[in-house]
């Protein structure tokens, strides 16, 4: 299969109800997000860390296949994640499924978006 074909799958997620020991824990949600891309078959090239005062943290994981991030909101007991894979060899739903589990989230939306060649409608802006 091409794995430069011009599609990819975009994952977005909100979590609610994550302990405040697991949503402080800026190592853990790292660790869960490496196992995450790794067990969906991408592979991470770089990590970028922000933490801010007096809590909460962003992180961007760049991967070969895009990307994925989380913002954490301890405040709330909440996060933002997304996991954008491109091509067809990766599952980005992986990730956000590892994020779930091992950070015990009690709810969670989440949307997938297919994107690229023939994935459907956009809004004009």
């Amino acid at each position: 299969m091409d794995e430069h074909i011009f599609i990819g799958t975009h994952i977005i997620s909100e979590m609610y109800g994550v302990s405040d020991h697991l949503i402080n824990d800026q190592s853990l949600i790292l660790k869960i997000l490496l196992r995450g891309v790794k067990l969906c078959g991408a592979k991470c090239e770089g990590v970028l860390c922000k933490q801010f005062l007096p809590s909460g943290f962003s992180a961007v994981l760049l991967l070969s296949e895009s990307h994925t991030s989380v913002h954490t909101y301890p405040e709330k007991n909440a996060l933002f994640a997304d996991a954008f894979t491109c091509g067809t060899n990766c599952d980005p739903k992986i990730i956000i499924d590892e994020l779930v589990n091992g950070l015990e989230v009690e709810n969670c939306k989440t949307k997938i978006i297919h994107r690229g060649e023939g994935s459907g409608d956009y809004e004009a802006l």
